[in-house]
């Protein structure tokens, strides 16, 4: 099984996994890969400039640790956003 995780999952995989329920927790064990968006990314990289004191991740370090732990990264086209206005 598959599972692209959405910004609060990752955020929450990486500082206190706890915070997810014990189910969500096994789900995303008994995955085969886990994968990202670019989106959520970006996402960090915007809460990053905004410079918020309760929030400390270094983009590029979550990023490649992200990699790093066999996540995937699945890369968004245009032509993604528009087949959800079908």
């Amino acid at each position: 099984m598959n599972l692209l995780l959405d910004t609060h999952v990752l955020l929450s995989l990486a500082s206190d996994p706890n915070r997810l329920t014990t189910e969500s927790r096994q789900f995303i064990g008994k995955a085969s890969v886990l994968t990202f968006s670019v989106v959520s990314i970006w996402e960090i990289v915007v809460k990053h400039g905004l410079e918020r004191e309760d929030f400390r991740i270094v983009p590029r370090r979550f990023y490649e640790g992200l990699l790093g732990n066999g996540f995937q990264e699945l890369l968004v086209h245009s032509d993604h956003a528009l087949a959800v206005s079908l």
